[in-house]
């Protein structure tokens, strides 16, 4: 979900459909793509989604997959398990801050065993962390890392 650029790291996410057990999709634009999607017919590409159908999509997913091990945060995690979704990923900065390793995901350096192993988590009951990044949450946490960085403290006027 979101933008196909090469930092996703998506050739990797897409090898996993090598396994016929696994439907991958891929949901969003960018410069890579229609070279992705020349590359990997196994794999289904779908055009960006409105809130609703990308909701639905997380939803009806058994995992989401995180590839990427540059993103700094991965908002997709968290929309995913907010769905009720559990999420395989490497554990790199970003999933690591985020996913409880076997309850709402599973991280490894082999992708493919991520995966396998975070099908095997139940969907229900997913833990509720997500509380933990509503925007007052989020904005407290950035004013503590500026202020142990030495900034001044931002004005709450």
């Amino acid at each position: 979900m979101g933008r196909v650029a090469k930092e996703k790291k998506l050739e990797a996410f897409c090898a996993l459909s090598l396994n016929s057990e696994y439907k991958c999709v891929v949901i969003g634009e960018g410069p890579m793509k229609k070279s992705l999607k020349r590359k990997w017919k196994n794999v289904e590409f779908i055009d960006y989604l409105n809130s609703t159908a990308l909701a639905a999509y997380y939803t009806h997913a058994d995992i989401t997959v995180f590839p990427s091990k540059t993103d700094t945060f991965g908002i997709t995690i968290i929309e995913s398990i907010a769905c009720g979704t559990p999420v395989a990923a490497y554990p790199v900065t970003g999933p690591i801050d985020i996913i409880t390793q076997g309850k709402s995901g599973y991280m490894d350096d082999d992708l493919s065993h991520s995966v396998k192993e975070c099908l095997k988590l139940p969907k229900e009951g997913l833990p509720s962390f997500v509380d933990d990044y509503t925007w007052e949450k989020c904005s407290a946490i950035f004013e503590q890392n500026i202020e142990l960085i030495g900034w001044k403290k931002i004005s709450k006027k």
